[in-house]
């Protein structure tokens, strides 16, 4: 069985790989690139106010949904969904620009960034919000800041703080805690807090560890009551249902297919996601108690 085919049967739920990447409409990665060596690639804040602008332009030309990002010194992470098939391009164009700037600026020569950048295909709800909450802790544990809405050069605060106009899209990892935003921003910084005792390595080091990240994640959300929110678990306990003939049930399964169009999937892979057909889908879209 081929990595493909372990996707589709909901066996991975994250893909990572330098080479050999798996690219398609629709899908989310997160994006990890560093430095060689002890090199460091944002030396100064205008360093990182010209990362930033390539991100927005970037995100703009490609149409890629930023949902969040943190700019470490010697390296930086993005979690994105492409809506076509323009990873490559796109992180070509990030990196080529950047690196002709800073060897400019800094009179230099030679690669700024070292090996082929990182992108791990991420699937499920929980994964992705570990995937987020990790990103926005690597200041902290790296000790460059001593408050964890104190990082400037973070998502984080778009995230814990108020609503504010930005090419970052928040609200797509928010709404796996809460569709009340306000009450999704208290959730998720009392997670960002909690999650301050996990043990942490750095994912570009060690990508492995993202998984036990995402274990401990899970076991904070059933400490705090949240679990009830990963649609992963309800969409599993939807599927050892052999028949939709309740009410309740058919609201339930139509609840789901709302919430997953919401959040950008499509109704085919909406079908693959239930494992459905097509007309299930739109029957249930239409049910009315």
């Amino acid at each position: 069985m081929d990595v493909y085919e372990l996707i589709e049967k909901g066996k991975i739920k994250r893909y990572l790989s330098a080479r050999n990447r798996i690219i398609y409409p629709g899908a989310i990665y997160h994006v990890t690139h560093r430095a060689p060596g002890r090199e460091i690639i944002f030396v100064e804040k205008s360093d990182y106010l010209r990362m930033l602008a390539l991100l927005k332009e970037v995100s703009k030309d490609f149409f890629w949904d930023i949902f969040s990002f943190v700019l470490m010194p010697n390296h930086f992470h993005i979690l994105l969904k492409i809506k076509e098939p323009n990873l490559s391009l796109g992180m070509k164009k990030i990196c080529e620009k950047y690196a002709k700037f800073y060897n400019v600026k800094y009179e230099r020569k030679g690669p700024v960034f070292a090996r082929p950048y990182r992108a791990a295909l991420c699937l499920g709800d929980t994964y992705l919000l570990a995937i987020s909450i990790y990103i926005h802790l690597n200041p902290f544990k790296a000790g460059i800041c001593k408050n964890l809405d104190s990082y400037r050069w973070s998502s984080l605060r778009l995230y814990i703080g108020e609503s504010k106009k930005s090419f970052i899209n928040p609200d797509f990892v928010l709404d796996s805690l809460d569709t009340n935003y306000k009450k999704a921003r208290e959730k998720y910084l009392k997670l960002v807090s909690e999650s301050l005792a996990i043990k942490f390595k750095n994912i570009v080091e060690v990508p492995s560890y993202i998984d036990y990240f995402e274990n401990k994640l899970k076991e904070l959300l059933k400490k705090m009551n949240l679990a009830k929110n990963d649609m992963d678990d309800e969409i599993e306990e939807l599927k050892k249902k052999s028949k939709f003939k309740k009410p309740v049930d058919i609201l339930a399964r139509k609840y789901l297919i709302e919430q997953l169009l919401a959040r950008g999937f499509r109704i085919k892979e909406v079908v693959d996601k239930l494992k459905v057909s097509r007309g299930t889908v739109y029957y249930t879209l239409n049910y009315t108690k």
